[in-house]
């Protein structure tokens, strides 16, 4: 039984012009490089354990560029969707994807939502090949401050000789008034 951070690391792993085998019995796995001439040891494990081992998706096979676009779906500003949208048209999505996250300083969110798309990938992976195996992650909840705004709505008639004479009677009643002890008229909350 394979735990799932083993997997979930192993996809972690894919990336252009490299091949990543995984272990089904010990969640081991093994990067193959493209132009690696250093690679035949890994060859030789394969080989040798030939039943035990399984090829993961590449680039194309999990649709990393779909990733990608999802991840663009959650940001916010325009102007920075636009950048990251114009990158992945180009004629090298991926490297200039990560220049874009580079140059906006998106990278550990992006890491964020990868690492989830990763475990998400991992669970069909291992469904699909009947895998079983022992969920061992705790995605960290994330944390939000949530600022609560009261608006009481309440006139005061004061009658006064002057404007500066009208505000410091208003100062005065508002030291003895208890604005807690009335309804709110609007409760804005603002989660940052």
């Amino acid at each position: 039984m394979l735990n799932l951070s083993c997997v979930v690391n192993a996809f972690s792993k894919i990336s252009e012009d490299v091949d990543v085998y995984l272990n089904k019995n010990t969640g081991k796995s093994i990067v193959i490089y493209g132009n690696d001439k250093f690679s035949q040891n890994a060859f030789n494990e394969i080989e040798t354990n030939f039943d035990s081992y399984l090829l993961l998706p590449n680039c194309h096979g999990i649709n990393a560029k779909a990733i990608m676009a999802r991840y663009v779906e959650t940001i916010d500003n325009d102007s920075i969707k636009y950048e990251f949208i114009s990158a992945l048209n180009s004629d090298k999505p991926c490297a200039k994807f990560m220049d874009t996250l580079f140059h906006f300083g998106l990278r550990d969110s992006w890491n964020e939502f990868k690492y989830n798309e990763m475990i998400d990938l991992s669970i069909r992976f291992m469904n699909y090949y009947q895998i079983d195996y022992i969920d061992d992650i705790t995605v960290p909840k994330k944390s939000f401050t949530i600022e609560v705004i009261k608006t009481i709505k309440k006139e005061y008639k004061i009658k006064a000789d002057s404007k500066e004479d009208a505000l410091n009677e208003l100062n005065e009643l508002l030291e003895k008034d208890d604005l807690n002890s009335y309804e709110f008229v609007k409760v804005e909350k603002i989660v940052k």
